[in-house]
């Protein structure tokens, strides 16, 4: 099972991701891989390929073990935006996150702290899953827009008469404005690939107080 653990968004982002890519798609001539709108969300946590008998013991640890809870509802608001790994070589499209930041990364450290106690059955001898490690990179609470799988060159003659696409996507993302929303609930996902794209499918859901 590919699994990932993440915040989900409301409708009005869904539909504010659905206005973006109706704008920007017929004006890039990269080839993207976009977020579908439905599909929007915050990452906590990646774990790849999860074997199944690693599910139950995640989904118990991620709930409310000895009464504590992962952590309080917040407010999150998305604002600004950019590339990774920047905008002479993206390869993501991103929001950022302007309030609730912290409040991601106390949520990340948490979900860390969980799986990591976790005595992963049958972790011994599993090619490929001694129980996820710890990220090594500081975690940066962002939304996908789009992966780039293949940047299209630039013209090998500047010509000032054609606009630098990825700037004037970048002032967009700068100025776009995004509601608050009220983040009240951690999900286990199960990533199902499909040749229109992943469907995610909750595996467990956590109430945040």
């Amino acid at each position: 099972m590919r699994c990932f653990i993440g915040l989900p968004l409301p409708e009005e982002y869904q539909q504010g991701l659905r206005a973006l890519i109706e704008v920007w798609k017929p004006r890039l001539r990269s080839r993207l891989s976009w977020t579908r709108p439905g599909n929007w969300h915050v990452t906590l946590k990646f774990l790849g390929e999860v074997p199944e008998d690693a599910v139950e013991p995640m989904v118990q640890a991620l709930g409310e073990p000895l009464g504590e809870s992962l952590g309080q509802s917040f407010v999150l608001r998305a604002g600004d935006g950019g590339f990774f790994p920047n905008q002479q070589r993206p390869r993501v499209i991103w929001v950022g996150v302007l309030q609730g930041g912290e409040s991601c990364r106390a949520l990340a450290r948490g979900v860390e702290q969980r799986l990591a106690l976790l005595d992963w059955p049958g972790q011994s001898g599993r090619p490929g899953w001694p129980g996820r490690p710890r990220e090594a990179r500081a975690f940066t609470p962002h939304l996908t827009v789009a992966r780039i799988k293949e940047a299209a060159p630039d013209p090998a003659v500047p010509d000032p008469a054609v606009p630098d696409t990825w700037a004037e996507m970048l002032c967009a993302l700068q100025a776009a404005k995004w509601p608050d929303a009220r983040m009240d609930r951690v999900v286990l996902w199960e990533s199902l690939l499909a040749p229109t794209g992943p469907n995610y499918r909750p595996v467990g859901e956590f109430r945040l107080e």
